[in-house]
């Protein structure tokens, strides 16, 4: 058979595209994932731990997925670190241990990844996995949270400024904008609190919550999406 110089070019980006495909299905082959993670693969690590996590592609198994967790937290993987603060602070894989659900959420959230910042913030409020509960530490961590749109966090720190401690006093009107934020976005206690937040307010001072909170909006497009 003859091939013009069009077809040919065709033909062998057709048996390319094929090879490639068939290199990618065996890079995600399990025996693949376990090679490469025994080899330090850090992301295969934590795929070899997710699996093992879930039962997925091998049997369950929690230790061996907290072993694979750790080997790719170590290497600074972050859903790794994160995954492991769950596991630690949850007890229901190993003893419960929230010192080391702190040691591990820290690493992510300092890493900017706003659901270990939300939690860390958790721990420093109630005062677990850590020497003293210190709620300015708290608001710190869920502020970087909120800033990256995390609802949890935004009704937190919304709640924060609406009731007040020894380090922030009493601020309605941020409290607004935090709440009325998550309440868009529909986190429940959000939704809930935000009219019993109003009803304590000027109309005056709701309409400027309501405008730092178009403010923040126009400010942080992508972390904004109800």
């Amino acid at each position: 058979m003859n091939l013009t110089k069009s077809q040919y070019i065709k033909f062998s980006i057709a048996v390319i595209l094929i090879i490639f495909l068939y290199i990618s299905f065996e890079f995600k082959t399990p025996d693949n994932t376990q090679s490469l993670a025994e080899d330090g693969d850090k992301e295969a690590q934590y795929n070899l731990a997710m699996d093992y996590a879930n039962g997925t592609t091998v049997e369950q198994d929690y230790d061996e997925a907290i072993k694979w967790y750790t080997k790719a937290a170590e290497q600074g993987h972050t859903l790794a670190q994160f995954n492991l603060g769950v596991i630690y602070n949850s007890g229901e894989e190993v003893e419960s241990d929230p010192y080391e659900a702190v040691k591990w959420w820290s690493k992510a959230a300092e890493k900017g990844y706003a659901p270990a910042e939300y939690n860390l913030g958790l721990m420093y409020n109630l005062g677990q996995g850590v020497d003293r509960r210190n709620t300015e530490t708290a608001l710190k961590w869920w502020k970087k949270a909120a800033e990256q749109g995390l609802p949890d966090a935004m009704k937190d720190v919304g709640m924060y400024y609406e009731i007040g401690d020894d380090f922030t006093s009493k601020d309605y009107v941020t409290a607004y904008m935090w709440i009325s934020l998550a309440a868009e976005k529909k986190q429940i206690d959000a939704m809930k609190e935000i009219y019993r937040l109003e009803a304590r307010m000027t109309p005056e001072r709701v309409a400027e919550g309501k405008r730092l909170a178009q403010k923040w909006k126009e400010e942080h497009p992508r972390a904004y999406k109800p």
